[in-house]
């Protein structure tokens, strides 16, 4: 019973760690804005790039792309699994040039 108990304060410290890290680094790093809505939707323009697309590539990651999928394409031998995620990436590109600008 010790164990899962300190599995559980493992996970409750690490979780809460990263959380106050996150809000440490986001309260002296990023810019205000005067609209509220502009910050969350957009992050008060003060992100780059790269944290963008790294947000929406890791939207699109899951277990189910990691395990499901390459399972599913490999029992059935058809690499439609495949052409599902390089449309997927073309979709997130063409979500991204239309709402990000």
């Amino acid at each position: 019973m010790s164990m899962v108990v300190g599995q559980i304060a493992t996970f409750l410290v690490w979780t809460l760690g990263v959380a106050a890290l996150t809000c440490l680094i986001c309260k002296r790093t990023m810019a205000k804005s005067s609209s509220a809505s502009e910050e969350y939707f957009s992050g008060g323009h003060a992100l780059s790039w790269y944290i963008v697309a790294g947000s929406l590539m890791l939207t699109n990651l899951s277990t189910e792309q990691l395990v499901g999928l390459n399972g599913s394409i490999f029992k059935d031998g058809c690499l439609a699994g495949t052409a599902w995620e390089t449309f997927a990436a073309l979709a997130m590109c063409v979500t991204a040039s239309v709402f990000l600008p």
